[in-house]
């Protein structure tokens, strides 16, 4: 019987040792990690007057529940980490609480901070949904695109401003902190990027997208700091909440040549919404390919604080499937592959090994799935 415990203890001590290292540092230097889908909240998991219309993004808050922000529906689903509902946050409208197609969220310890598109406002919410503050922003001063919560309850808002009187300026990416009150308190970086290019064909607005263009990436890492790069080149900065560069590194990588098939298929990309020869020779004018492709195209952290940036491939299938993994000091971890699953564009912020991101099903059906990082 001894024997037999002991056999047992051993096979689990080596099945304990090869499946389950201590951390995700240890996991990034096996060179490979698979994510797996823990736990699917889809419409039947859900009341049924409450849908799942058109979620855009998710946000996991510091009380441990699951916000997701749902354009079409002009709402806010709040549920308990377990996938049980509690309550669904505003309807549609232009009043206090109300959203008018709301695409960004991000939640402190006592706020939601909401940005509502159609209204061009930022609005600040209890953690229950009771409606505090709102203010204006308008295009002119800067759109707002990603958000992030800082250890103290602050937001850093990524706000991406527009020249509109000017066409032929870049536009500029800021990365700023609000106060959970939407006061803004500093800016902390800025740069100019050429994401898109607007102009007027035949006297209409366009806006013409520039291919791998390269753009702003960042995060907040486990200490409270904005790990931010500018994917032109690769270097990775690191700024205090006060906008004090506190750091930076970079690293060796051959970037990927921008070939005639990926050229043929942008353009066969957006042809369906070419009708006129007008449209589509300004198109072409104006759509400056670069001869390498960007560096890098996402940048995240985990709650270890690891920084990961995910590098670009020859295949496009092959997008946020592989990452140059670095420790907080930038000291290079490795690189690694995503062997199963992936790291979508629009997740959580990675705690221990689990995050949660949304996914359209076989079916066509939006559902909100936790993730878990493995080897």
């Amino acid at each position: 019987m001894r024997k037999c415990i002991s056999l047992f203890f051993i096979f689990y001590c080596v099945c304990t040792l090869f499946s389950s290292p201590r951390d995700l540092s240890e996991l990034y230097q096996n060179g490979h990690i698979r994510i797996v889908e823990e736990m699917i909240i889809d419409q039947s998991s859900l009341p049924e007057d409450v849908l799942l219309e058109t979620p855009v993004n998710i946000t996991w808050g510091q009380d441990d529940c699951i916000y997701v922000c749902d354009f079409k529906a002009n709402n806010i689903k709040k549920l308990e980490e377990s996938g049980r509902y509690l309550k669904t946050i505003g309807n549609k409208g232009q009043g206090p609480g109300e959203f008018y197609r709301p695409s960004g969220i991000a939640v402190s310890k006592n706020r939601i901070v909401v940005w509502d598109m159609r209204n061009s406002r930022l609005c600040s919410l209890s953690l229950d949904g009771k409606f505090i503050k709102s203010i204006h922003i308008m295009p002119s001063e800067g759109i707002p695109r990603k958000f992030r919560v800082l250890p103290n309850g602050d937001f850093v808002i990524a706000l991406e401003k527009i020249y509109y009187k000017d066409f032929e300026k870049p536009q500029d990416f800021i990365l700023a902190v609000y106060s959970p009150d939407l006061i803004k308190k500093v800016t902390i970086y800025s740069h100019p990027i050429w994401r898109n290019k607007y102009t007027r064909i035949g006297g209409v607005f366009t806006n013409i997208i520039q291919p791998y263009s390269p753009d702003v990436h960042w995060d907040i890492n486990a200490e409270g700091n904005i790990v931010v790069g500018y994917s032109e080149d690769y270097l990775i900065e690191i700024y205090s909440p006060k906008g004090e560069k506190l750091d930076s590194f970079s690293h060796y990588y051959n970037p990927v040549k921008v070939t005639k098939k990926d050229k043929n298929a942008f353009f066969s990309s957006i042809r369906s919404n070419i009708n006129r020869k007008e449209f589509n020779k300004e198109v072409i004018k104006r759509t400056k390919f670069p001869k390498f492709k960007p560096f890098f195209n996402e940048i995240r952290t985990d709650s270890e604080g690891n920084i990961l940036v995910f590098i670009y491939r020859d295949d496009p299938k092959e997008k946020m499937k592989h990452f140059h993994a670095f420790n907080s000091n930038g000291n290079f971890l490795g690189e690694v592959k995503v062997l199963e699953g992936i790291f979508p564009s629009y997740g959580t912020k990675i705690r221990g090994n689990i995050f949660w991101s949304l996914k359209i099903d076989k079916k066509g059906y939006y559902t909100i799935v936790k993730n878990k990082i493995t080897n």
